[in-house]
């Protein structure tokens, strides 16, 4: 059953302010009896049934009355949607419940179905049971007033009036899980200009509040001629050489000779900046109906059509022009904009190029293009003279989708093999296949499904020098000369991008050819190109596909969180590292990316490693690609261990992938390493266990102390060393749908010495929060602060949630809420520079204490928009530290040793006895390094 608000949909992120963990990390085993006898119950055969048998079996059983007497809370469901995947000899089912004909996010029930001793089919596991279902308030909000709201907060909108233009098709009802029931809500998807803008925004379906603003990008007779020339993985990260391709067959291929590049279960496209029309025409893009792409009128130009005066240029040039608040201009630039501009885009029509080609010579009939790759070694326009013939040649060239389907089929075939299931398939908007995994056909006899995969991909390019200059010679004010944007923009990175369900999006008819930034009906994943084409590296498309794999094993997986530290990125870090890790060990090699990633650190996969000693908090910075690292790195040691006690890798993976498909939709580490230490357990060994628990724990996964040492006092006791926080990526109030502020993912510690006048925070701050978007301008920042006992090496503040919504961020300290008022620990903001940076400072003034050291923690706080931290730093404004001779004053009688001659107290010149407590806290916190 295909239903209102499909799985495939979830966004990573969905209901991250409204869904608390589940009590236990591991799966309980069933012990609340179901009376086998009754036929609901009786379920079939694992290895003798078929995925829709198995899903159907498991739907009867959970709507049956027998279930109600395992699941108490399951009252007042209407249905249930089950997805199964074969892992092993198990069949894990998850299975998403209906209230009133519309889903529940965050209520997963997860099912494990294991054959008994007689072969039939039992449940084993079940995680989720009691998660309550009750409707917490109406749907009183309606659609429109959901969208005006969600519209209104996402710069760079396609739709600039959601009252006047017809958007229907981009809101969507869902439940939200909480402790307490469920409460309702629109899901809306607000189409952007750039991929990286796109956002689904979750508005309160009961209040009309905006909860989250969520990132949806974390992409016969004749046998089909199979012969092509490929690199094994990638090329030489030294740099490309044609000697290095090696001849393969593609595998699963479907058409004859001639026909694009497409197979049973991919289909490839690329970047196509001319097109011809399938009519003959040149209006064809502009043409666009509701739900058209360009892949419905038109085919990939040649070089030959162009020289023959036939191709189109993929354009579009609105005829009323554009409200200037649709386009991404930077504030200080807008005011300059007339209003409506007018303008004139190029874009990537995405389009099949590779065709395969006849027998030449000594080649067989197959694929076989020279790969071409390089950045463009100038800025000028490819097909403007002097333009650079390499860097042009490589944004469009075909090679490209052949190396990143062969790499894609590679690695869809290796997962089948580590599930153990021939027949396995993506769910979800990704594929769809019978139960012998073969494609389900259309009417065309045609798959109806293949997983969709876009290489070449840019944008065009809005290079705001230019634009300003235009505005300055009067462009844009009217339809004959208009601002033109004719050149394309590389992005270094790739990305899985999830369908947009219940399509096709109304948008306006002159920007329906760029629908499919945004608007795919099919989960796909896209490659982009930096200095290098990242489709030429398999890393890349393995770490790539891994993202797909958990899309369909856990949906509703959230990108961010929140916890008694602050916010953090473990939802999402976790996604990461379990794709570094899959695909560093289908290779066997723990770097990842290392030719996209050459002179690319921090890219999409960069030049990650994942045989590393990173650990929490050293290694933390709020960003999901960072944070990966030391998750990614665990899962690599256990493989190393594992492969030096004899054992089976592939049995391995089985088992983590066992462990990813039983995650729940708000796992984090904690949570992740429990699941994974119990299924290698079950599955691989105590003895290997046991390594995985000691190698989490050591690099603080999963119970990691949050506190980051920024100044100690130093060996003389009269004043502080500080070790500096280079990087802090912070959540925005909506990036984790809190509504009065967001605690930044590290809590500081600061130690003064005795005397102290106090300290001042330093900083410099982008707004953004890169990852963690938050939108642009002033960011507003305060410090929330408390004193702790010097000796207490584990002291932090404590964040709660609380409120209907569990969206109000509390800080505690010692069980009582701490005094904290963002006014007065507000963050003084510099003027912004000419990149955006901003100074930030605060300062914390004591008064003088000559007798006692003292000791501080604090959280850095977001009030509205994200941001990113550079160089985290503390100065200490110090004061006399003598002694008064009378003995007066705070201190006074301690006992912290002798004091100054003349002074009841220490006199402050002696760093305090709790700095070796702290310091030795930290040692055991630090993972051991091998």
């Amino acid at each position: 059953m295909r239903y209102p608000f499909a799985a495939s949909f979830l966004a990573p992120a969905l209901a991250a302010a409204l869904v608390s963990p589940l009590t236990a990390h591991a799966a309980p085993t069933v012990t609340a009896p179901i009376d086998v006898a009754t036929p609901e119950a009786r379920l079939p055969s694992v290895r003798a049934t078929s995925r829709a048998v198995l899903d159907a079996a498991v739907k009867r059983l959970m709507n049956s009355a027998a279930w109600r007497d395992v699941d108490a809370a399951f009252v007042g469901v209407s249905d249930v949607v089950v997805v199964g995947h074969k892992v092993g000899a198990r069949y894990v089912v998850r299975a998403t419940p209906m209230v009133d004909g519309t889903a529940v996010v965050g209520a997963d029930r997860v099912v494990v179905v294991s054959d008994d001793d007689s072969g039939a089919g039992q449940i084993t596991q079940i995680k989720g049971r009691e998660r309550a279902l009750t409707p917490l308030a109406p749907f009183s909000v309606s659609e429109q007033t959901a969208m005006l709201s969600a519209f209104a907060g996402v710069r760079g909108g396609l739709v600039a009036d959601v009252s006047v233009e017809n958007v229907s098709g981009v809101a969507h009802k869902v439940w939200l899980a909480t402790d307490g029931g469920i409460r309702p809500a629109w899901l809306v998807r607000v189409p952007t200009w750039r991929l990286e803008d796109l956002k689904d925004v979750v508005v309160d379906g009961a209040t009309g509040v905006v909860l989250q603003r969520l990132p949806v990008a974390h992409f016969g007779e004749n046998p089909t001629p199979s012969a092509a020339d490929v690199f094994t993985f990638a090329p030489n990260p030294d740099g490309l050489d044609v000697a290095d391709l090696e001849r393969v067959a593609l595998e699963g291929l479907r058409g004859v000779e001639g026909d694009f590049l497409r197979g049973d279960h991919f289909v490839t496209s690329n970047c196509c900046k001319f097109v011809v029309c399938n009519d003959a025409g040149s209006t064809c893009l502009q043409d666009l109906g509701p739900g058209e792409t360009a892949v419905d009128v038109a085919t990939c130009a040649s070089q030959q059509d162009i020289d023959d005066g036939i191709a189109v240029e993929s354009v579009i040039q609105p005829e009323n022009g554009l409200p200037r608040d649709s386009l991404p201009i930077p504030p200080q630039l807008i005011n300059f904009v007339p209003d409506p501009v007018y303008v004139k885009i190029a874009f990537c029509a995405e389009l099949p190029r590779a065709r395969s080609v006849p027998a030449a010579g000594d080649d067989p009939p197959g694929w076989f293009f020279t790969p071409v790759d390089g950045d463009r070694a100038n800025a000028i326009k490819c097909g403007e003279p002097n333009a650079d013939p390499i860097g042009c040649a490589a944004e469009e060239d075909a090679f490209a989708e052949v190396q990143v389907y062969h790499a894609t089929q590679q690695f869809f075939e290796h997962v089948r093999t580590v599930l153990d299931d021939g027949a396995f398939c993506l769910g979800g908007q990704s594929q769809q296949c019978e139960a012998d995994g073969t494609p389900v056909l259309g009417d065309d006899d045609e798959p109806a499904l293949p997983f969709h995969v876009a290489t070449n991909v840019l944008f065009p390019a809005f290079d705001f020098n230019a634009l300003g200059a235009q505005l300055l010679a009067g462009q844009g004010a009217n339809p004959g000369n208009p601002i033109v944007i004719d050149d394309f923009q590389r992005l270094p990175n790739a990305a899985f991008v999830p369908a947009l369900e219940g399509g096709p999006i109304q948008i306006p008819p002159e920007l329906q050819a760029l629908a499919s930034l945004f608007s795919r009906p099919f989960d796909s994943n896209v490659y982009f190109q930096g200095s290098r084409d990242f489709a030429y590296d398999g890393d890349v498309v393995f770490h790539e596909f891994t993202h797909a794999l958990v899309h369909s094993f856990v949906p509703g997986l959230q990108s961010f969180g929140k916890d008694a530290f602050g916010t953090h990125t473990e939802g999402g870090a976790l996604n990461e590292g379990w794709a570094d890790y899959f695909s560093s060990s289908f290779t066997n090699n723990p770097t990842v990316g290392d030719y996209a990633g050459d002179g690319l650190p921090g890219a999409e996969t960069g030049l990650r490693n994942n045989e590393n000693d990173l650990a929490c908090p050293g290694n933390t910075i709020g960003q999901v690609h960072n944070d990966s690292e030391a998750w990614a790195g665990a899962l690599w040691a256990i493989r190393e261990q594992h492969l030096a006690d004899g054992g089976d890798v592939i049995a391995l993976d089985q088992a983590l992938l066992l462990a990813l498909s039983l995650a729940d939709n708000d796992e984090d580490m904690g949570k992740a390493a429990a699941g994974a230490v119990d299924a290698i357990r079950s599955d691989i060994s105590e003895a290997l266990a046991d390594f995985a628990a000691a190698e989490f724990a050591g690099r603080g996964v999963g119970d990691c102390f949050k506190v980051w040492p920024l100044a100690v006092v130093n060996d003389a006791g009269d004043g502080i060393t500080v070790t500096r926080k280079d990087v802090l990526f912070q959540a925005g109030l909506t990036d984790v749908g809190l509504a009065n502020f967001a605690p930044s993912p590290l809590q500081f510690r600061v130690d003064v010495p005795a005397g102290s006048g106090g300290f001042t925070l330093r900083w410099q701050q982008a707004a953004g929060g890169g990852a963690l978007g938050g939108g642009g301008g002033e960011a507003p920042m305060a410090i929330a602060l408390t004193e702790v006992a010097v000796d207490n090496a584990t002291a932090s503040i404590e964040w709660r949630y609380e409120g209907a919504s569990a969206n109000l961020a509390v800080p505690y300290v010692d069980g009582e809420a701490l005094d904290f008022n963002e006014n007065e620990g507000a963050v003084t903001l510099g003027a912004a520079d000419g990149n955006g940076v901003q100074a930030a400072s605060f300062t914390h003034t004591l008064e003088s204490d000559p007798c006692n050291a003292r000791s501080f923690v604090f959280s850095i706080i977001s009030l509205s928009g994200g941001a990113q931290l550079a160089n985290i730093d503390v100065d200490h404004n110090a004061t006399d530290t003598e002694c008064d001779p009378g003995g007066e004053g705070e201190g006074e009688g301690e006992g912290e040793g002798e004091g100054v001659e003349g002074c009841p107290c220490s006199g402050g010149t002696a760093p305090p006895s709790s700095l070796a407590l702290f310091a030795a806290a930290l040692l055991v916190l630090r993972r051991r390094r091998r």
